[in-house]
């Protein structure tokens, strides 16, 4: 009986084809890897880039510049007085520079910057003013009435700008602390981080590098770009991040998002 089989070239045949076949699978495979890649990258980027436009956009917005808050402004870092606690007088002593406060939030510390709200004469606004100073010590064992408050010691450059009498009940104390928000370097890369003059806390990144990873315009009251840090009313944000990651035509992926952020004033 004869037995047919496949022939040489048959054999060949099927070889190309299931080569051909295993190819195919393998390049679809790889691209649906590579393109996941790059829409993980993608989304990792927006997400950085959203959280950094937040965060600022939050500390921003406690800002004014008419209260003297912005203390220096540059293309690629701002320089701000940033509000961390905040209470209302609730008791005066005549003649003294201790005033109680209740607090509306986290409680204050002896060394803190504050400004403290007098009121002078309570019939005119021109002469109202933001007292400037440090607290020297401070009594957490003070009360208002039969409510917490902490007893404040205010120092000499605060309590000799205006008599304690012009604090008055009800006067808002705000303490506040300088930072610097700006791009900084790590082995990573470029991080957009926020410094005190001490300590470095980086927020998101990588993002690129300066000249191109964080832009700041400053506008005026009427949208018009300015110079002056006291003139300041809206800071126009644009970041834009940087990722390790190329598409197929070399290009790294990379992405941007801006906003305006309208100053507290």
């Amino acid at each position: 009986m004869d037995r047919k089989g496949f022939t040489l070239i048959e054999m060949l045949i099927v070889s190309v084809v299931g080569a051909v076949v295993v190819i195919s699978m393998f390049q679809m495979i790889v691209g649906q890897q590579r393109a996941f890649t790059l829409q993980a990258a993608t989304l990792d980027a927006r997400q950085t880039l959203r959280a950094g436009l937040e965060l600022m956009a939050n500390e921003l917005r406690e800002v004014s510049a008419l209260g003297g808050d912005v203390l220096t402004i540059d293309d690629d870092s701002i320089q701000v007085r940033s509000m961390q606690q905040m209470g209302l007088v609730c008791a005066v002593s005549p003649s003294s520079p201790v005033i109680r406060v209740r607090t509306l939030g986290s409680w204050f510390e002896a060394g803190d910057s504050v400004f403290v709200f007098a009121d002078n004469d309570i019939d005119a606004a021109a002469d109202d003013v933001w007292l400037t100073g440090r607290l020297t010590t401070v009594d957490t064992t003070a009360t208002c009435g039969t409510q917490p408050a902490q007893e404040l010691t205010l120092d000499a450059n605060l309590s000799l700008a205006a008599s304690v009498d012009s604090i008055r009940i009800g006067a808002p104390v705000r303490a506040f602390q300088g930072f610097t928000y700006g791009l900084v370097s790590s082995t990573r890369g470029w991080f957009l981080a926020r410094w005190d003059g001490v300590t470095v806390s980086r927020i998101v990144g990588p993002l690129r590098a300066p000249g191109e990873g964080l832009q700041l315009e400053y506008l005026n009251d009427l949208g018009v770009a300015t110079g002056v840090p006291g003139d300041v009313r809206q800071v126009r944000v644009t970041v834009r991040a940087d990722r390790s990651v190329y598409r197929n035509d070399g290009s790294m992926v990379n992405d941007s998002l801006t906003t305006l952020i309208q100053l507290r004033n």
